[in-house]
C-alpha cells in the first residue's frame, strides 16, 4: 500500500512524459535559480535559429519564432569566440559585434550546446538579460552545462521515439493508396503530413516537398511514374496523388537543403523515361510549415521546375 507521504511526493518524482515538459521545467528551474529576462531551448538548423521553448520575462519571445542563427551569441559561443557564461556580454567582442545585440539589448548571455545522438550540433539551452549579471554567475558553469546534457539526454530519447513512431505510421498510412497510382490517397498524405508538421514544430525539422505534374499533352501511366520515384526515396520519404489530378506530391522528412537538392537531382534522373514530367521543390518554412509550402507548389501558375 503506497503511504499518503508517498502519494505526495510521487508526481515531482515521476519521469517527464515528454522533452517538452522536461524543458519547460528546466527553463522554470533556471529563471526562478538565476534570474535572466529570457530563458530558451532552441534548434538551430541552417541558417534558421528557431525557438522551441521559452521562459520569458521581457522580451516577448515565444516558441515558433524564428531568428538568423548567424546573428546569435550561440553562434558564436560553439565555435569558441565566446564564454558559455558572461555577465558582462559587452566586455566579449565577438559578442559585443553579433548583430543580436543591436537587434534587442542584452547585458548578460549564458549558451550551452544541445548535443544530439551522434555528438552533432542540435540547438542551445541559453538565456539572455537587459542587464549585465554578477561575476558570481560564473561559478554555476558545471551546473547549468548538467543541465544542459540532462536535456540533451532527454531530447536524445525523445527523437529516437519519435523517429520510431514516424515509421510505424509510415506502415499504417500505406494501407491509404490512390488506385490508379499505387501512391498514397490523399487521406494518407494529410495524415502523414499532419503528424510530421507536429515533428517539425516540436523538434525544429526540416523538410522538402517535392511536386510532380504530369502534362496533360502526355499519357504517362502514373503508377509507373509513382514506381521509378519510390524507388529513390528512403523508407520514411512518400509520395501521394493529388486528388482528381495527374499531379503527385512527395515528403521528405528532416531533408534540409542539401540534401533536397540531392533528392531533388535523383527524382530528375529517375523521370529520364518519362520526359515532359515537371518537377518543382520547396523547403518547409519553419514560420509557415508544411501546408503552406504544398500550397505555393500547386498554386504557381507557371509550374516551371526549381530547386530547393
Amino acid at each position: 500500500m503506497v503511504s499518503h507521504f508517498e502519494n505526495q511526493i510521487m508526481p515531482a518524482h515521476k519521469p517527464y512524459p515528454t522533452f517538452a515538459l522536461a524543458a519547460a521545467d528546466v527553463l522554470k528551474y533556471l529563471h526562478n535559480r538565476y534570474g535572466f529576462g529570457l530563458w530558451m531551448v532552441t534548434r538551430t538548423e541552417e541558417n534558421d535559429w528557431i525557438v522551441l521553448h521559452a521562459e520569458d520575462h521581457g522580451y516577448g519571445v515565444k516558441p515558433g519564432a524564428v531568428f538568423r542563427w548567424a546573428d546569435s551569441f550561440c553562434s558564436q559561443m560553439v565555435i569558441g569566440r565566446g564564454p558559455c557564461i558572461s555577465p558582462r556580454s559587452d566586455d566579449v567582442p565577438a559578442y559585443a559585434a553579433a548583430p543580436i545585440g543591436s537587434q534587442v539589448q542584452i547585458g548578460a548571455y549564458v549558451g550551452i550546446p544541445l548535443k544530439d545522438a551522434d555528438g552533432e550540433l542540435f540547438g542551445t539551452l541559453c538565456a539572455i538579460d537587459p542587464l549585465p549579471q554578477s561575476d558570481e554567475l560564473i561559478k554555476e558553469q558545471n551546473a547549468i552545462e548538467l543541465i544542459g546534457r540532462l536535456l540533451s539526454t532527454c531530447l536524445v530519447a525523445e527523437l529516437k521515439s519519435s523517429a520510431e513512431a514516424r515509421s510505424e505510421l509510415r506502415l499504417d498510412v500505406s494501407r491509404l493508396v490512390d488506385r490508379e497510382s499505387g501512391a498514397l490517397s490523399q487521406a494518407g498524405w494529410e495524415q502523414y503530413a499532419a503528424a510530421e508538421e507536429i515533428r517539425c514544430q516540436k523538434f525544429g525539422h526540416p523538410a522538402t516537398l517535392l511536386s510532380l505534374k504530369v502534362p496533360s499533352d502526355q499519357e504517362w501511366p502514373l503508377r509507373e511514374v509513382v514506381s521509378a520515384v519510390s524507388k529513390v526515396l528512403t523508407a520514411d520519404e512518400v509520395i501521394a496523388r493529388v486528388e482528381g489530378k495527374s499531379e503527385l506530391l512527395a515528403l521528405l522528412p528532416e531533408s534540409d537543403s542539401g540534401a533536397g537538392k540531392l533528392a531533388f537531382a535523383k527524382v530528375k534522373e529517375a523521370l529520364k523515361a518519362f520526359p515532359g514530367i515537371v518537377v518543382k521543390a520547396d523547403s518547409r518554412d519553419p514560420r509557415r510549415g508544411i501546408q503552406a509550402a504544398v500550397e505555393e507548389l500547386l498554386g504557381s501558375e507557371n509550374h516551371g521546375e526549381r530547386s530547393v
